[in-house]
């Protein structure tokens, strides 16, 4: 291979993918997870749903729409946490959810009430899905780049639309590990509306924590993940079964 044909192969290593794809490390989400957990929803008088401030009156955040899931790997993890997640993505094969929804469109509304509305969006339209997310939740959940408002085009959103929280990730996230490397190059945060509460902006870097469930990727994967955990299941019921019976579980 020549020096000419060396750049353009590494060029095409680096450029954008299609629809801004950069599937979320499940290792980020998991570490985001004692913030979601650490909420509470409540209906109001009028059945709308907002955060319960006193953490007295509310429940857990249960259902969360992941409006660009790509092959699933945000909601996974959601999933194991226990969460509805409803999965959706504007390509017809994302590899997990609903294919072919757009969610920009004013015609894409909710299917029931959504106590959060969790995901990586496409980097060029993350000002439109985060306005369009924060008209359906009374939670909005990105992960964006730790620079996304180092621009003056942005104070105006920044204005509007605060973050409770900015939480920048204290490791660089690996998207394409595997055709890129395990040296990625930027760094990212996650960043938190919660609906009243854009007074101010709270920062605080996030820890990193494991994820103890499946960390490949794609529908089959997480299946063969599934299948794994349900035969451990099946052997730790046969196991008891013969404690209780007083015999060998071999030999059941």
């Amino acid at each position: 291979m020549s020096m000419a044909d060396a750049i353009v192969e590494s060029y095409k290593r680096w450029e954008r993918k299609p629809a801004d794809l950069y599937p979320t490390p499940v290792d980020a989400t998991e570490s985001i997870i004692p913030l979601i957990q650490a909420l509470s929803i409540r209906e109001d008088g009028e059945g709308l749903l907002q955060v319960d401030r006193t953490g007295m009156d509310g429940r857990n955040i249960t259902r969360v729409w992941e409006p660009a899931c790509g092959d699933g790997r945000l909601s996974r993890v959601l999933e194991w946490h226990g969460m509805d997640v409803t999965s959706s993505d504007l390509r017809e094969f994302p590899g997990y959810g609903t294919p072919g929804v757009d969610f920009l469109k004013p015609s894409v509304e909710a299917c029931f009430k959504y106590d959060a509305i969790i995901t990586n969006p496409p980097f060029a339209l993350a000002k439109e899905f985060l306005i369009r997310a924060r008209s359906l939740a009374p939670v909005v959940i990105f992960l964006l780049k730790q620079n996304y408002w180092n621009t003056k085009g942005r104070i105006p959103l920044w204005d509007e639309h605060r973050p409770t929280f900015f939480l920048p990730i204290t490791w660089r996230l690996a998207f394409l590990k595997e055709e890129r490397g395990s040296s990625p190059l930027m760094d990212c945060a996650w960043c938190v509306w919660i609906d009243g509460m854009d007074e101010e902006c709270f920062f605080e870097p996030v820890r990193k924590r494991v994820y103890p469930g499946y960390h490949g990727k794609g529908l089959v994967g997480a299946q063969a993940g599934l299948t794994e955990a349900v035969d451990a299941l099946a052997g730790l019921l046969l196991a008891l079964r013969a404690t209780n019976h007083g015999s060998d579980p071999d030999e059941i």
